[in-house]
């Protein structure tokens, strides 16, 4: 594989991540999105994914005091899950 760039790396980074996303929210959203509603809500999250990554490299710090705020302090400890 050859070597990406850094907006190369950063998008295929988000869209990795969104996969994983589509792939462990798939029960949940055949059964309350239709398949236009599942696509649009996967492409919002790989674009969000998308701009974190590439403001935490440009701006870590300003990046980070700017998102940790919509985090929910009542959100337990993420987990991994099965892949």
């Amino acid at each position: 594989m050859s070597k990406l760039s850094e907006k190369d790396n950063d998008n295929f980074v988000a869209s990795l991540m969104a996969a994983v996303i589509k792939n462990n929210t798939k029960d949940f959203n055949s059964k309350y999105l239709s398949d236009e509603q599942a696509e649009e809500i996967i492409h919002i999250i790989r674009n969000s994914i998308y701009t974190v990554l590439v403001n935490m490299r440009k701006k870590p710090l300003e990046t980070f005091e700017y998102f940790r705020k919509f985090v929910p302090e009542e959100w337990e400890d993420c987990k991994l899950l099965k892949i």
